[in-house]
């Protein structure tokens, strides 16, 4: 396993995937969702929530964390509720597993993110998946969707 703070961790199908995707014009913001996937996951294994909070659409985000579930949260109270979750699952390690992007208007770029935690009164790593959705807002990628599956 590959940090995510060292390395993308990028299946080789998913290079090939987004190669074409620029090659049939996603645009020069496609280059950048690999990287802005693996700053997610290092701010994530480092429960750095307002790193995370910036790199949130300013609209709103959806966000599903264990027990709870909000479809439009402001970023201010995303980064609430991520601090509370990465305070009670601190990130021993994360991994970029699989990282995507689509075609349309805006683009959307999909990343799964693994990380291993230690959870109160369980003596074994637990190991969380984590699906992060982005848009392409003025070559920018912005989160719109955090999900985390346990």
């Amino acid at each position: 396993m590959i940090p995510a703070r060292l390395a993308f961790g990028i299946r080789p199908f998913g290079l090939a995937a987004l190669a074409l995707l620029t090659f049939v014009g996603v645009g020069a913001g496609q280059s950048g969702l690999e990287a802005e996937a693996a700053r997610f996951a290092a701010a994530w294994e480092a429960g750095d929530y307002q790193a995370l909070g910036r790199v949130m659409r300013s609209e709103g985000i959806r966000l599903q964390l264990r027990g709870e579930e909000h479809v439009s949260i402001k970023p201010k109270q995303a980064q609430a509720a991520l601090k509370d979750f990465l305070d009670r699952y601190p990130a021993r390690e994360s991994e970029v597993k699989e990282v995507s992007a689509t075609l349309g208007d805006p683009a959307l770029g999909f990343a799964e993110i693994s990380f291993q935690t230690g959870a109160p009164d369980i003596p074994d790593p637990v190991i969380f998946s984590l699906f992060v959705g982005f848009a392409l807002e003025s070559d920018t990628w912005r989160v719109t969707e955090i999900r985390v599956f346990y």
